[in-house]
């Protein structure tokens, strides 16, 4: 009997070695929070909260809303689902629901790859270093945005696949995996619904399915080769699977014109948008990123655990496309966190740095306990009021967007048709647009891009914009005119237009027309030009005399809360919690 208690585990939550390890472990998640709580204000929150608003109130539109410039285009909207969830979100909790939506969906993919690792074996240091990992590459993206539900759909499709494959052996000599897994049915028949969900809140289904496609044809190889013809009815199930879930994703408002869509429009480069650029190699803002390649290449090459085939090459695919366009850096990290950990942990071991310790040697001395327990609170405790403070409100930076030229409009009663810095305008939409104005103001372009405009429409709007910027990349229609500044003013008569005065070519075009527009505000952000014959002709029923324009250099600095939106815009339509003046804070 004596021999027998001594192998026993002692009773669960007694061992001081236990409470470290929660404690370790609540202190990572804590940190792991504050990465993937950022909260600044993204330019099209304001456009994505308004669009679900929209959609609930009036339905589906057909064709390009808030717009003058592209009155009747086809407007395909992918992120119908995801619009709707953010809107309630916003209504029902304010900022703060938005906040800890995102939040919580981070949270629950590294809980998610917490779990995994455990089936895996993983040890507790190993699963908690890659998790911070994780979270430090998703930091970036984990914005408000549609975005998120791409990454969180991403992550239940790979933990179905993980369900699926049974087989993988957790040992024994490095080698590729030779014997193909098991695929559990059950598993893959719930993959047509999570695409059918998928495909309604955002455009990156594609993605997914494309990467699910490798996955499923992957597996079939591996079973021909292990079975050969007999292994001709799981290869049936596998490719069933595949062309149901595909067929699950046209059960979208728009059917397969959103597959059709979806193509032509990933066909055309769009280098004007950051986040579809590469990720700098030598910038530290990508150094988690460099960091976690370097790690799973050193891991894999180094593990003594069988390498999956079909995995490595998802996650080759991943990392291809994380370096072309830095968006798709989540879905390297996400398979990173799931496929590559395993193959950490075992080369760690097998370079000495995790022994196994007897349960004699499990519990730390007293005095180190309390050290580090004390450590830890207070580490704890920072952590967690820094993650509050994040948690609390969306911070809309002044001399990030033009809140007080907003307030000036609002004022005035400014209205019409607004050519604005496209990051700024749905901002402007929510602001004025989305308001019930009677006239409305709508805008020449906003960060709807191609979904809803035209090509023309995008080079004009980037030809006044960047002009022939030599740092900022360009993507034109081959059959463009040549670049003219001033074509999108000339187009859907625009009344205001409201520049940031970093982007050189919009201030020269303004200025040479100097006669026909007139300035009518300036801070250190922006400038807010309008037309003269509307605006500096004392016989126009709008015109604005001198005294009543601001023309400063004042500078632009502090916050307001989200959604920023002008003291004296109506208020019907708002979220009663956010409804706040956009005022100066500290």
């Amino acid at each position: 009997m004596a021999e027998i208690s001594e192998t026993l585990p002692p009773a669960a939550g007694r061992s001081p070695a236990n409470w470290l390890d929660r404690g370790l472990l609540v202190l990572v998640l804590l940190c792991c929070g504050v990465a993937l709580s950022k909260n600044y204000a993204d330019p099209d929150l304001w456009g994505h909260v308004t669009y679900g608003r929209d959609l609930l109130r009036e339905g589906l539109p057909e064709t390009a809303t808030y717009t003058y410039t592209a009155e009747g285009h086809r407007w395909i909207n992918h992120e119908n689902l995801s619009e709707v969830i953010l809107a309630l979100s916003a209504d029902t909790f304010g900022s703060q629901g938005l906040l800890l939506l995102k939040f919580a969906l981070g949270l629950v993919i590294l809980g998610l790859m917490l779990r995994y690792a455990r089936t895996q074996a993983v040890p507790r240091p190993v699963d908690l270093v890659v998790v911070l990992l994780v979270a430090a590459n998703l930091m970036h993206f984990w914005s408000v945005r549609p975005q998120v539900f791409s990454y969180f759909f991403f992550t239940l499709m790979i933990v179905l696949l993980n369900g699926c494959a049974s087989g993988t052996a957790a040992g024994g000599p490095a080698r590729v995996l030779d014997k193909p897994p098991a695929l559990d049915r059950r598993w893959l028949w719930t993959l047509p619904v999570l695409f059918a969900v998928w495909a309604n809140t955002h455009g990156a289904f594609v993605a997914g399915y494309a990467l699910l496609a490798v996955y499923l044809l992957g597996r079939a190889a591996e079973s021909v080769w292990r079975r050969g013809g007999a292994a001709w009815r799981s290869v049936a199930e596998l490719l069933g699977v595949l062309v149901v879930t595909g067929l699950a994703t046209g059960l979208n408002p728009y059917g397969w014109e959103l597959h059709g869509w979806m193509l032509h429009s990933l066909g055309m480069p769009r280098p004007e948008i950051i986040e579809w650029r590469g990720p700098e190699l030598f910038s530290v803002v990508w150094l988690p990123l460099w960091l976690m390649v370097a790690v799973g290449v050193v891991s894999l090459v180094g593990s003594r655990r069988p390498r999956d085939l079909t995995q490595l090459v998802l996650l080759a695919l991943t990392l291809w496309q994380a370096v072309e366009h830095r968006r798709h850096i989540p879905f390297f990290a996400i398979l990173f966190g799931f496929w590559v950990a395993p193959h950490v942990a075992d080369f760690w071991q097998r370079i000495g740095g995790l022994r196994e310790r007897s349960r004699a040697d499990q519990s730390p001395p007293a005095g180190l306990r309390w050290g580090l327990g004390l450590v830890a609170c207070l580490a704890g405790l920072l952590v967690a009021t820094n993650l509050l403070q994040q948690l609390s409100t969306i911070p809309v930076k002044r001399n990030d967007y033009p809140v007080s030229a907003f307030e000036f409009m609002a004022a005035r009663q400014l209205h019409g048709n607004l050519v604005v810095r496209f990051k700024w305008a749905q901002y402007a939409i929510a602001a004025f647009a989305a308001q019930d104005r009677q006239p409305p103001l709508r805008v020449a372009f906003d960060g709807r891009f191609r979904t809803c405009y035209p090509q023309e429409i995008v080079d004009m709007y980037f030809d006044f914009a960047l002009g022939r910027h030599p740092t900022e990349p360009r993507y034109r229609a081959p059959g463009s005119p040549p670049i003219d500044g001033s074509r999108l003013l000339q187009i859907g008569e625009p009344d205001l237009a409201l520049i940031d005065r970093q982007q050189e070519p919009a201030v020269q075009v303004m200025q040479s027309l100097q006669g026909r527009w007139v300035l009518l505000y300036q801070d250190q952000l922006a400038q807010l030009w309008g037309r003269a014959d509307r605006y500096d002709d004392p016989r126009s029923d709008d015109y604005l005399p001198p005294h009543l324009r601001s023309v400063t250099e004042q500078p632009q600095s502090g916050i307001a809360r989200w959604p920023a939106l002008p003291a004296t815009t109506p208020s019907s339509r708002l979220t009663q919690r956010d409804e706040f003046p956009a005022r100066q804070e500290s």
